[in-house]
């Protein structure tokens, strides 16, 4: 924290020096595809690089080669590779549905998945995963209760 203030005050800056501490969300293993192909995107969207496969910190290019990676400790291409490319490349695979739906999960620390996940981890852990909507709920919802 000292060190902070002081690094603010030399470069006339506020907020946080490093980043925000590492959050967990639980994925459904038949949406990692999903989640790959949008963190694998994310070089592209910030405009760092024209092809997400030329940035040096991605798993891009092995799950789009078959090229091994030292970092990589799980596969989740398996031998759908040609599936895998096809669906990295989907006209709408940056859609800003689908980006609304990643984001506001890992914003609020939600489960990413089907309904039936989400259901079934509520049940296990006997809290909501479910994404909410922004606001307070209509008064109706209350009355449901």
């Amino acid at each position: 924290q000292i060190y902070a203030q002081y690094f603010n005050r030399k470069y006339k800056r506020t907020g946080k020096i490093w980043e925000n501490r590492y959050k967990l969300n639980i994925v459904e293993p038949e949406s990692e595809w999903i989640i790959a192909r949008y963190i694998e995107r994310n070089p592209v969207r910030a405009g760092m690089v024209i092809d997400a496969r030329r940035y040096p910190h991605s798993s891009a290019k092995s799950n789009l080669e078959g090229e091994g990676s030292k970092i990589l400790d799980k596969d989740i291409i398996k031998d759908r590779r040609e599936g895998y490319i096809n669906f990295f490349n989907e006209k709408d695979a940056d859609g800003d549905r689908k980006l609304y739906q990643i984001r506001t999960a890992v914003e609020q620390q939600k489960g990413l998945g089907g309904k039936s996940f989400i259901e079934e981890l509520k049940r296990r852990f006997k809290v909501s995963f479910e994404v909410r909507q922004r606001g307070r709920p209509r008064k109706d919802t209350y009355s449901k209760r």
